[in-house]
């Protein structure tokens, strides 16, 4: 058999395409269109918690202030008693959450829960959640601690990095003293300011704080002031929110010189400078939050203090709700009048929003994403549309799958990660090893390189999860939402919308003609990238691709009639690589990939076959990390269409 690309369609003309690898630019004819803690935490309760004689409501967006919500009547969802947790942790702590999870609100929680200034408000923010029988218990005691808050999320991005940082600390001293000054002496919140900020120099600021708070409580000690409303307390606890928000901004892979846009020097003075005043009575605790390590990579060795435990069994479930707590949510909605409506709902929220397995080496409960359920379920007390294909806030941040798909190697770990086994679900992606640390430098090098880097990268920011039946060695893409903005930003990579995939299934799907389906293809490979292992790859490598990118894409708004079977077996169909099925025709497609190390044709017809042999030659590019374009030592590559016309 002559073919590289072997159809057939029943009563409709055989064409015959050769795809082979990366190869030329044709241009595509788009379509008109615009280590482990010895805490577990398995919860099999739900912790829903509603105001008593109160409407139920929930919020549409994410609560920074844990004493607003709990005196609103907005329902909460109980995690106090991870303040527990928490507590029995002697380290600096790194949490680390994609958005929407309600890192701040954690953050609000642990403030109203450890700040003296906030006795008065124990009853109403705390009494009767879980954290409430602890307290009752003596495991853990309240208002302990002055806190300092650092939002690294209001650093103002401008030409000078430096003041900016140097700003947001001082703004956020300056609000301490408002807060604690009449407890440091006759000296008033603006006198405090005036003599111990330094308006260019946050590191000296925060060493005079912490010299004042230390002499202060010294003094309460040795004269034995029980009375003093600072008797008791330990020191500070700092809680610094969304400590990487500053440094996303610096990552653009396409720029030659993004890592040295990063201002990592004053970062890396500043969390020296904190460590340098860490003890008894002075910077005492930390909780900091953020979405990746990326930041502290380049400080860890001024912050060597500090323990990621984003992926402990212990506190997998701080952020986000279980299944029973959003089942719990649904039986509230006034529309359900049976077990099985709820069901049925709790099926597709699960679809779409589940999936989030964040323990690395054992199984605990996934979680659903806190803020698309709080606002769906809004949506649907007030009798408002809520699309879950498309919430208007999601986890995974399309700027931040633009960057991933910038990546050649993260880009062809995205497309694999879109498969699906029989049942439907995403196929698990293995991984070697997760880089607890990595930085700028090291994503930049893994363009090059290897993928641990960016898989951890993709996992932080909820684009990957771990697998929740063998976390310890493969990741899998989360759920419905995860898989569309994947995707979707592929898509774009590629100068391509969903339109397009739209345009060329429906095609095929109501006529059998393939012709636009591989054109597409065609057309997605000769934009990318070229690795250094795309000359070893297989027949199987492209069924794999056209099956995931074109014909099963999780973009498609019309999903056709047709089933796609793919033979990884090489047993039912033979040497057939996928068999299309459709009520009215079968396509039959066998991809065959020949190494030309030189090839000349001419346009020529043969008479006795009716094949017209087309053949296109183009010198292979690869993209170096500075985003420019070289050719390829190995020469060039050859794309061939047979059009066989039936007699």
């Amino acid at each position: 058999m002559h073919p590289l690309l072997y159809r057939f369609v029943r009563s409709t003309p055989q064409r015959l395409f050769c795809l082979a690898g990366p190869f030329t630019r044709r241009p595509y004819r788009a379509c008109s269109t615009s280590q482990q803690h010895h805490f577990t935490d398995s919860p099999r309760r739900h912790s829903l918690v509603v105001g008593n004689g109160q409407p139920i409501k929930f919020s549409r967006a994410t609560y920074k202030d844990f004493l607003e919500l709990r005196t609103k009547g907005v329902a909460y969802f109980d995690r106090t008693r991870y303040i527990t947790t928490i507590d029995s942790f002697d380290e600096a702590l790194l949490f680390l959450r994609p958005r929407r999870f309600g890192k701040s609100l954690t953050l609000s929680m642990l403030h109203y829960f450890h700040g003296m200034e906030h006795k008065i408000h124990y009853a109403k923010a705390f009494k009767n959640l879980d954290v409430d029988k602890d307290v009752q218990d003596k495991k853990i005691f309240p208002n302990q601690y002055l806190v300092l808050e650092l939002d690294f999320s209001a650093v103002r991005q401008g030409a000078n990095d430096t003041y900016a940082i140097d700003e947001m600390v001082n703004e956020a001293l300056d609000e301490f003293y408002g807060i604690y000054a009449p407890f440091f002496g006759e000296r008033t919140p603006s006198e405090l300011a005036d003599q111990l900020i330094h308006p260019t120099n946050a590191c000296v600021s925060l060493q005079k704080c912490v010299k004042l708070v230390k002499r202060t409580l010294q003094e309460v000690i040795r004269q034995e002031k029980k009375d003093h409303p600072l008797a008791g307390v330990k020191g500070i606890y700092v809680l610094i929110d969304e400590y990487d928000s500053f440094s996303n901004a610096h990552i653009d892979p396409t720029s030659p010189n993004w890592n040295a846009m990063y201002p990592a020097g004053t970062i890396k003075s500043f969390f020296a400078t904190m460590k340098s005043v860490t003890g008894p009575l002075q910077l005492v605790r930390y909780f900091i939050t953020g979405v990746s390590p990326v930041a502290l990579a380049g400080v860890s060795s001024g912050f060597n203090i500090q323990r990621n435990v984003s992926f402990l069994n212990a506190l997998s479930g701080l952020c986000g709700l279980t299944r029973e707590d959003v089942k719990a949510a649904l039986g509230k909605l006034p529309s359900h009048d049976s077990i099985d409506s709820v069901e049925k709902e709790l099926s597709h929220l699960t679809d779409f929003v589940n999936g989030y397995h964040f323990c690395a080496n054992g199984k605990v409960d996934t979680v659903f994403n806190t803020t698309t359920c709080m606002e769906y379920f809004q949506h649907r007390l007030e009798k408002e549309t809520f699309t879950l294909k498309d919430p208007p806030h999601s986890e995974v941040n399309q700027n931040f799958l633009s960057i991933c798909a910038s990546s050649p190697v993260a880009r062809s770990n995205l497309d694999e990660a879109l498969e699906r086994d029989s049942d439907g679900a995403f196929r698990p992606l293995k991984y070697s090893m997760l880089r607890q640390e990595f930085g700028l430098t090291d994503l930049g090098n893994d363009i090059k390189n290897d993928l641990a880097a960016w898989q951890a990268y993709v996992l932080y920011h909820g684009g990957f999860t771990f697998d929740s039946n063998n976390p310890s060695k493969y990741l899998k893409i989360p759920n419905q939402i995860a898989a569309r903005r994947i995707a979707d930003a592929v898509l774009r990579r590629y100068g391509l919308l969903a339109p397009h995939i739209d345009r060329a299934v429906e095609v095929f799907a109501s006529t059998g003609d393939i012709t636009e389906v591989l054109e597409l293809y065609q057309y997605m490979m000769g934009l990318r990238d070229v690795l250094y292992n795309d000359f070893d790859k297989n027949e199987e490598t492209h069924a794999n691709t056209i099956n995931l990118t074109i014909l099963k894409n999780v973009l498609l708004t019309i999903q056709p009639e047709f089933k796609v079977t793919q033979n990884t077996t090489r047993k039912e169909f033979g040497h057939v690589d996928l068999v299309i099925k459709h009520e009215r025709h079968v396509t039959v497609i066998e991809w065959k990939v020949i190494k030309i190390d030189f090839l000349e044709i001419e346009d020529v017809t043969t008479t006795e076959l009716g094949t017209q042999i087309s053949c296109w030659k183009s010198n292979l590019v690869e993209t170096t990390s500075g985003g420019e374009a070289k050719p390829l030592e190995n020469g060039s590559m050859v794309v061939v269409a047979i059009h066989h016309r039936a007699r």
